[in-house]
């Protein structure tokens, strides 16, 4: 009979803007959903592809593609199958689209798409940032999903044609090559300075060399970036990698994700959905997602282990329930506890390059900044909250004295 949008169900991004549509049906309508979410872009009219029109072309190009990988995933059969066989995630069904790229040149392109929505209305919520139940609800859900186009998955090739070759935007192929070579280093000490009264009052950090940390990370940024991303570069890959390789999220964050009644959960924003390593895209949730409690005791004492664990009991679970696994026990022989653990540690050095040299720098980060910007949804952990970036750290250095004691 009508409908509309109101301006609390709209959201403004740096790469697309939406809004819920609230939809009231007639007599007949019983059954029928009371809302639609219908994303928007225009190039043209977003700051961030006017800035990379004039300095960072491809990734421009990069941005327009994603669009349209991210609507052919979303109707492709694989996610029918996935929604079908697995439950979780619940995955927004593409209704109607509209591509409109320009070739010749990407900040001309226009698209919409309209979906199915996660409303209020319907029990779905978000969180600003992930705590407790809902941090062990959504590793579940990932769990299966990577499970689900796990190596040896009936599905593992499901998607191939649909999504990116490799997944993940913070990946090698889509960054300056400075940040693996200097930025880092480079970018440190201006960091180290904004949180320094912080960082030398943080149980977690008593014994890390601060002074020192950008340049050991510098040292391990571009071997780090090369085993998290093993298909980025295209070419022959490793068998080790090939056994692990699944499709990842590639953006999985609080701002992406709904949490539902009964434990239901749903991802959104399929951009850079792709092929890659499980562990990357759970580095990259858990990094950008969790709440500091459950990421940092009062005594300084790390808390992600338990995550990590949480995803493995799942994904051993998954891995047999789709077929891609004969039993449990074959299931955690091929995922080993102590390799899931590695790959995870080499996946936050990853992640540490990308904020260190990228994304920390980009806002001139500080404890005030990061304070400034504690309720904007869309920002990541590391981003608007000081015990997390104190989290980041103290990880970080974990995982570069791991590396040093594996002799890697």
């Amino acid at each position: 009979v009508s409908f509309r949008a109101p301006e609390e169900g709209a959201v403004r991004g740096p790469l697309s803007a939406g809004c819920r549509i609230l939809l009231e049906w007639g007599a007949s309508g019983g059954g029928r959903p009371p809302s639609v979410f219908y994303k928007r872009v225009v190039m043209s009219e977003l700051a961030s592809a006017r800035q990379k029109a004039a300095s960072q072309p491809a990734k421009l190009r990069r941005d327009v593609e994603s669009f349209a990988i991210e609507t052919a995933f979303l109707n492709s059969e694989a996610v029918g199958a996935l929604v079908e066989t697995t439950g979780a995630p619940a995955v927004p069904k593409a209704l109607a689209a509209i591509q409109e790229p320009d070739d010749d040149d990407p900040i001309r392109g226009r698209f919409s798409l309209l979906m199915r929505d996660f409303s209020p209305e319907e029990g779905w919520r978000q969180s600003n940032l992930l705590e407790g139940a809902d941090v062990l609800t959504a590793v579940r859900a990932l769990a299966k999903f990577h499970a689900f186009f796990w190596r040896g998955s009936p599905y593992h090739e499901s998607a191939r044609d649909v999504v990116w070759p490799a997944g993940g935007h913070w990946q090698p192929n889509y960054q300056a090559k400075e940040q693996f070579t200097t930025l880092v280093e480079d970018s440190w000490p201006r960091i180290l300075g904004n949180f320094r009264d912080e960082f030398s009052c943080a149980p977690a950090l008593e014994d890390v060399d601060l002074d020192t940390f950008g340049r050991r990370l510098q040292a391990v940024a571009a071997a780090a970036g090369a085993q998290s991303h093993p298909f980025a570069a295209g070419g022959t890959v490793a068998p080790h990698d090939e056994a692990w390789k699944t499709v990842i999220h590639g953006d999985l964050k609080a701002a992406n994700l709904f949490a539902g009644r009964d434990g239901d959960v749903a991802f959104v924003d399929f951009q850079f959905v792709g092929y890659g390593l499980a562990a990357t895209d759970l580095a990259h949730f858990v990094t950008a997602s969790v709440a500091a409690d459950d990421l940092l005791a009062d005594d300084g004492t790390l808390l992600d282990g338990a995550i990590v664990d949480a995803y493995r009991t799942a994904l051993l679970d998954a891995l047999v329930d789709v077929g891609a696994a004969a039993s449990r026990a074959e299931a955690a022989e091929r995922v080993p506890a102590g390799e899931l653990r590695r790959r995870f540690d080499t996946a936050v050095l990853d992640k540490a390059r990308f904020v260190v040299s990228y994304l920390w720098p980009r806002i001139d980060a500080s404890p005030e900044t990061l304070r400034r910007g504690a309720g904007i949804p869309g920002r990541n952990s590391y981003n608007k909250d000081v015990r997390v970036a104190v989290w980041l750290v103290a990880r970080t250095d974990a995982a570069l004295r791991g590396l040093a004691a594996d002799g890697r």
